[in-house]
């Protein structure tokens, strides 16, 4: 356990050790100076994300407290920074940091280019720190014809009507389209997927993520991995912005679960994952490096080859 008033006291003691003290201040007055500053310290201060003592103390981040050039409100699925109800993102304006209210019309305009005939669902997801993440519902309507109960009735029929060649004949023609009419039915077909947005397009390969992640899905056993559906790494689409389109595995969040979990449950959970290291500990290849994206693609029936990395010494 830790002591709360020795954590309390921790950020004025570290204040007053690295803040001159003002000698033109008589003595009581230096005593409620720290005081306020003990009281500032100790007083959360609203909207604003939790921030280390030394930040709050020096107004100026050291060399270990390191941001992006953001300011961050919060994320859904974000392990940095994970507050409930909050799932947008400042970035310096680009698209990647549109309210979604707005960023869905663009990507209805994707998901009609793609899939014209289908209806289509969103779902912001809101994604972590590398990738703005939102769900995608296509359904289409699919009419199927159901004529065996009629069409056994108009076989029986047509024996009979076999009998007369002459004097049925135009009987035959009239009445046989109606035994045979058939019923249609509708069945809506779904499909889900994964729209995945990189935070820093300048940063990222997805051509070399699409082929890792193709990767795995082939050394896997015990594990479902995501394929890619659709791949863009320009800015001449309806988003403006690279993207990769992926099947959505079926599922739960595991940080949702764990807290409704039984003891035994969460050490079947964790065998599971152990199975995951064990596969893919089996797995090398013999330099470090990135998978050339031609050598994996589905088609291709060579070995896989590896752009192997140059490390200079510093």
């Amino acid at each position: 356990m830790f002591d709360v008033e020795a954590v309390k006291q921790a950020p004025c003691q570290h204040t007053e050790q690295n803040r001159p003290r003002d000698t033109h201040l008589p003595k009581d007055e230096h005593f409620q100076t720290a005081a306020l500053r003990t009281q500032a310290l100790q007083t959360p201060k609203m909207n604003e994300s939790p921030m280390s003592a030394e930040w709050i103390d020096d107004r100026q981040p050291s060399s270990a407290h390191s941001e992006p050039p953001c300011t961050v409100h919060g994320e859904e699925g974000d392990p940095a920074n994970d507050t409930p109800g909050l799932t947008s993102r400042e970035w310096g304006g680009s698209p990647q940091s549109e309210p979604f209210e707005k960023f869905q019309h663009k990507i209805m305009a994707l998901c009609e280019s793609l899939w014209p005939s289908h209806t289509i669902a969103l779902e912001d997801i809101g994604g972590g720190s590398y990738s703005r993440i939102v769900g995608i519902a296509t359904m289409q309507q699919q009419a199927e014809l159901d004529t065996h109960t009629d069409a056994a009735q108009a076989t029986s029929f047509s024996k009979l009507l076999k009998q007369s060649k002459y004097w049925f004949t135009k009987l035959k023609c009239i009445i046989r389209p109606a035994c045979s009419r058939s019923h249609s039915t509708a069945k809506t077909m779904t499909a889900q997927y994964i729209l995945r947005i990189p935070r820093y397009p300048d940063m990222v390969n997805l051509q070399h993520q699409a082929a890792l992640i193709e990767f795995a899905n082939r050394i896997s056993k015990s594990w479902d991995v995501p394929t890619a559906i659709h791949l863009e790494d320009t800015t001449d689409n309806p988003l403006g912005v690279p993207f990769v389109i992926q099947n959505r595995i079926p599922g739960m969040n595991v940080d949702e679960l764990w807290d409704n979990l039984n003891q035994q449950q969460r050490v079947n959970l964790g065998a599971e994952i152990g199975k995951v290291f064990r596969d893919t500990s089996r797995h090398s290849l013999p330099v470090p490096g990135t998978i050339d994206p031609t050598s994996i693609s589905e088609n291709s029936r060579t070995k896989i080859r590896v752009f192997e990395h140059v490390y200079e010494n510093p």
